[in-house]
């Protein structure tokens, strides 16, 4: 026999339509968005996976400051490797749209690769005469560029015949070594063998490699790595002595395939994304299984005397349980299917969007992934079920005695607990925070929720902004000019009549210590007196100055000693730290020349670049390795601005509508609560605008704990996500949210409650005096 109170639940759903409406409406567009993000996650990583063999993916490449013999590149290649040559020339790029502007553009161009790195053709084709070319599908994208357009570099016209995604730069990398990708400013191009050889422009001799034995994991990968780096090394050291010293050949760039950003940044990010959306469903699935619980514990109390009757009867608690989970099991599940429907078609064309908007990513194709049906449905049904069976069964616990009397205190009835002599407003809010304390609770830990992601959604603009009025402002010069060498062809030191420049020594070595072992660190021997490193310390020997970045990245203070060892061989040099230098720029380790030349075994007089104020125009461009100005400071900052300004804005004026929704149904549940109480009140004698002073302003005071506590709680929180974040990345930068943004983020949390205060003051408007009678205790 079925429970009569079944009959019950198309009208408990009917009175409470718009509550299960809405808690039907965020777990639908969450479960949606999520599982659309698992599986355009999975089909894009799979696709990025079959990318490693459809394009012959390399295992990594490196860089020499010229062409190498044959027979090195035979002893190179006897260490287990296949060397594909890999030049490329870079130039300044624009287009019809970007001609007049100031904003310089680089591109790489290669030749049609054939056997290793090939593309995937997005759209059009490859290049097949002189005068065509193909560039990277995101970078058209945000230079508003198609196929057929025009493109010029150094002036020189190309048509574009197609938009490419390339396996080793899916993430617009322009070095390893740089904080953030850039899409905006930097491109990648392909010509034909012919059109090659034409352009007018420095060239980089890069060799990509491929193991002749194909290695799967990480581990076996950085231990060839290694292996091959002190290799390498060796034999283009050994080189060296054999050649005319002025010509010599030095690795300047190495990068393995596992650690290579340009290939695993986004598929990196697809993970964090995944995880991290798991969890905000997890924590919001969470909430609203308190909610339910709290309703239905408020509705068991209602029901006391009718479930006393059938326990009296002889219904099982077994069966009560099951009724009173009904109406959440069932808004759950509802959710759920038509989010994964919505997932697997809406939803996922959203994800796949923003990212092809953010990365340059191949040509994919929709995969079934039962991990999103199991974490976007059975996950969340059973911390339902979980949730609320725990809760509904210590309700259901007591005898059918207890319901028949409604005396449902597990405990024994205390005595009221004493209040100071308050005016009687004050202390009857005070009971009523009492006698509510679960609901206002659940309400807490859901403003804090709803506070971290906004306080994301503004920070993270406010962070982008104040490093890139901040950086430039903070370089120890506007120019740094790392040379290839400081002795030209005629064998004379490279000098400049710059009255700004000073010489410096710049080199790079890598770090042994977590959080990310194997990031680059640059040392820099500056010159004594030096007008743009201004530092007072005495140092002798190993002794050094550290970047703020460093220190705060690695947690290194005064008097501790860190080791680095060079990219390319085993060898590691130890220095201890004797302060730290206000300079965010990035990763850096300052010593003077002097100590810089003796400590690293160079001739005194050495150096490797120059540092200025002002450009440096008189050093041959053959002879400039790189150049570091304040627009490459800042590209990282306004990739990221373009990649997620406008997303954040989405995401927060999205969050305070969550914060609003939340609001509506914690007050709701509160109210129905104490409607009898409300009905009381009445009869005795207070009006409308009495009674809201007692419930809603109770709730009002609350708010404003809440709203304040909430932001010191996300701060912490968000704090401790960027400094994860940024601690997997290479580069360093803190974040910067502003006064502005706090009294935004408090102010609109508030300003969504009032609003639903205004909606619960005409709930309390339309409780009726009978309501009162209703109490049979």
């Amino acid at each position: 026999m079925k429970s009569p109170l079944v009959r019950r639940l198309p009208k408990e759903l009917k009175r409470d339509f718009k509550k299960y409406l809405i808690i039907f409406l965020i777990l639908f567009l969450t479960i949606g968005f999520v599982s659309g993000m698992f599986v355009a996650n999975n089909s894009m990583l799979e696709a990025g996976q079959n990318a490693f063999a459809k394009y012959n993916v390399e295992d990594g490449h490196f860089n020499l400051s010229g062409i190498p013999t044959q027979e090195m590149i035979t002893e190179i290649e006897a260490e287990g490797v296949k060397l594909h040559e890999q030049y490329y020339k870079t130039t300044v790029e624009s287009n019809d749209k970007t001609k007049d502007s100031d904003e310089e553009i680089s591109i790489r161009v290669f030749k049609i690769r054939e056997d290793v790195n090939k593309v995937c053709i997005m759209k059009g084709r490859l290049p097949e005469a002189d005068g065509e070319i193909a560039i990277d599908r995101m970078h058209a994208d945000n230079a508003d560029m198609k196929v057929g357009d025009n493109i010029y570099l150094d002036g020189v016209k190309y048509k574009i015949t197609g938009l490419i995604a390339a396996g080793d730069y899916s993430a617009l990398y322009k070095n390893n070594s740089d904080t953030m990708f850039d899409a905006l400013t930097f491109d990648i191009g392909f010509v034909t063998g012919e059109q090659y050889e034409k352009i007018e422009a420095k060239e980089v001799y890069q060799y990509a490699w491929i193991y002749n034995k194909k290695l799967e994991d990480d581990e076996s990968k950085k231990k060839a790595g290694d292996n091959f780096a002190n290799k390498l090394g060796e034999i283009v050291m050994a080189s060296c002595f054999d050649a005319d010293p002025l010509n010599d050949i030095r690795v300047e760039d190495y990068v393995p395939e596992y650690v290579n950003q340009a290939i695993h940044f986004a598929t990196n990010d697809f993970a964090k994304d995944e995880v991290m959306a798991f969890y905000l469903l997890i924590i919001l699935m969470g909430v609203f299984a308190f909610i339910f619980a709290i309703t239905i514990s408020n509705k068991i109390e209602e029901d006391s005397v009718v479930i006393g009757t059938l326990r009296a009867s002889g219904y099982t608690r077994s069966e009560l349980i099951s009724h009173y989970m009904s109406l959440p099991i069932i808004v759950t599940l509802a959710a759920a299917a038509l989010g994964n429907i919505a997932g697997y078609t809406l939803f996922k064309n959203v994800v796949v969007s923003m990212y092809y908007g953010t990365y340059s990513l191949p040509k994919y194709v929709t995969l079934w992934n039962p991990k999103a049906f199991l974490q976007t449905t059975i996950c969340p049904v059973a911390l339902m079920l979980i949730i609320n069976y725990v809760v509904i069964r210590r309700k259901l616990v007591l005898s059918p005695l207890k319901f028949l009397r409604n005396d449902i205190r597990r405990s024994k009835r205390k005595k009221a607990k004493r209040l100071p002599k308050w005016k009687f407003i004050n202390r009857f809010r005070v009971r009523n925070v009492f006698s509510n304390v679960s609901s206002y609770l659940v309400l807490f830990v859901g403003t804090c929720f709803v506070m971290v992601l906004l306080m994301f959604c503004l920070g993270m603009p406010d962070t982008i902004d104040s490093y890139m009025e901040d950086a430039p402002k903070k370089m120890y010069a506007q120019y740094q000019y790392f040379l290839r060498g400081n002795i030209d062809e005629e064998g004379n030191e490279i000098s400049t009549s710059n009255p700004d420049a000073e010489k410096s020594c710049v080199s790079t070595l890598i770090t042994k210590d977590k959080p990310n072992i194997g990031e680059e660190i640059m040392v820099v021997g500056y010159s004594e007196n030096s007008k743009y490193i201004k530092i007072n310390s005495e140092l002798k020997g190993n002794e050094i100055i550290i970047s703020e970045p460093y220190a705060d990245k690695f947690g290194i203070e005064e008097g501790d000693t860190i080791t680095l060892k060079e990219q390319f061989t085993s060898k590691e040099y130890d220095f201890k730290v004797k302060g730290v230098y206000d300079y965010m720029g990035s990763l850096i380790v300052f010593m003077p020349i002097d100590n810089y030349n003796e400590y690293f075994g160079n001739d005194p007089s050495y150096f490797s670049g120059y540092i200025s104020d002002t450009e440096i125009t008189d050093i041959p461009e053959k002879n400039i390795y790189k150049v570091i100005s304040p627009e490459d400071i800042v590209k990282m900052a306004k990739q990221l601005d373009h990649s997620m300004g406008s997303a954040m804005d989405y995401f927060a004026v999205l969050t305070v509508l969550i914060a609003a929704l939340l609001i509506y149904l914690i007050t709701k549940i509160i109210i129905e609560k104490n409607r009898q109480s409300i009905s009381m009140v009445k009869v005795l004698g207070y009006d409308n605008n009495e009674i809201s002073k007692l419930y809603i302003r109770t709730t009002s005071i609350l708010m404003i704990i809440f709203d304040f506590l909430s932001v010191f709680i996300a701060y912490f929180v968000i704090n401790w996500f960027w400094r994860k974040m940024l601690s997997e990345m290479s580069g360093w930068f803190t974040i910067n949210i502003s006064f502005i943004s706090y009294i935004i983020m408090i102010v609109a949390i508030y300003v969504a409650y009032l609003i639903i205060s205004f909606i619960d003051f005409n709930r309390i408007k339309r409780i009726p005096l009978s309501e009162a009678l209703k109490n049979v205790e």
